[in-house]
């Protein structure tokens, strides 16, 4: 499938590669600069390990924003609970569930770094995605296509999103970065804490699955760095982001298991970390995102709970149990609630 129509619109890929990860893992290995996170990747990968499967890849164009979209009687359904990712299994046979990667442009940019954010997090534990990682490095050398980047900066501005889509990689760690004063990580290990802390205090928090799960990962990266109140066009970007990458993810679901499929998104506080984004706004845009690309459910993984719910009623005043939607309106309607930046947390 290089392409799907949505609505009278279509969404292409920029790429399609489908590999086993036993050979992706042994042509394409990882490199790890930082200590700690070689120590994760032995512990996870021992010599003579077995990696399972295979995995999807798919690269995706930025779809250009409909002026007008059907909701007919599409509901979702929003979660929340408190904390990381549990990356439970799917309860069902009919179900697909994708987690996402709060991305760089530069795709896993940082993983094999000091650096121990939710995309490093992510890359830690599914180790597989290193190699992914390598093995666009290598093929971008021949086709810029396969550049391992979430945007497209082959035109000079602005960079328009590309997602990436992964189906298949094994998760083979739990790495707790929480708060556990009894096992020496009274701060966690998030962020700038994991480098500053004693490996043996590093190491208590790593746990091997065994077997691995499965997970789904959807890499798209936030607008970023910026201060005062949201333009129209940073609001745009945001939803158009999400919007290419959700609306992927639905038609890779039923391409894996039927039109029939359901599909779950499982996201958290995208961009408002490192970033320093509105925690409400882009709540608001996945939401709204998720709905128009017809989601069936999204979990959010966030100590915010009521930056939710102040997202969702924003969200049902936006609609207002309209049939048709027209997008620019309900974006200009977003830009003129005023929402201001945040601030890097420096993580």
């Amino acid at each position: 499938m290089n392409a799907f129509s949505f609505q009278g619109k279509i969404i292409k890929q920029i790429y399609r590669i489908n590999i086993t990860s036993q050979k992706l893992f042994e042509k394409y290995p990882s490199i790890w600069s930082d200590e700690y996170k070689r120590e994760m990747f032995e512990i996870s990968c021992p010599k003579g390990s077995v990696h399972s499967g295979e995995l999807d890849i798919t690269r995706w164009r930025a779809l250009k924003i409909p002026d007008r979209l059907s909701l007919e009687s599409h509901n979702i359904e929003v979660v929340v609970h408190h904390g990381p990712f549990q990356y439970k299994p799917t309860d069902g046979n009919n179900t697909v569930e994708w987690y996402l990667n709060f991305a760089d442009g530069d795709l896993f940019f940082h993983y094999g770094s000091k650096l121990m954010a939710q995309d490093e997090h992510q890359v830690a534990e599914h180790p597989i995605l290193a190699s992914v990682k390598e093995m666009l490095e290598e093929l971008a050398t021949e086709n810029s296509d396969y550049d391992p980047c979430t945007r497209d900066y082959t035109n000079l501005s602005p960079n328009p999103p590309t997602p990436v889509l992964i189906m298949g990689a094994e998760r083979r760690l739990n790495i707790n970065l929480t708060n556990n004063t009894e096992q020496g990580r009274p701060n966690g290990l998030y962020g700038n804490c994991f480098r500053e802390a004693p490996w043996g205090i590093v190491k208590t928090a790593v746990v091997v699955l065994s077997p691995p799960t499965i997970s789904n990962i959807i890499a798209m990266e936030a607008p970023s760095g910026e201060r005062g109140v949201y333009t129209f066009e940073q609001i745009t970007d945001a939803y158009q982001t999400a919007f290419t990458a959700f609306l992927a993810a639905k038609g890779e679901s039923g391409k894996s298991l039927g039109q029939d499929t359901k599909t779950i998104i499982n996201t958290g506080d995208w961009g408002t970390g490192a970033y320093g984004g509105n925690k409400v706004l882009m709540a608001t845009i996945q939401i709204l995102a998720a709905i128009f690309a017809q989601i069936d459910q999204v979990n959010f993984y966030t100590a915010g709970y009521k930056l939710i719910e102040q997202a969702k009623n924003n969200v049902a005043e936006l609609l207002f149990e309209e049939q048709i939607i027209v997008i620019p309106n309900v974006l200009h309607s977003l830009f003129n609630m005023g929402f201001q930046w945040g601030v890097s947390d420096g993580n």
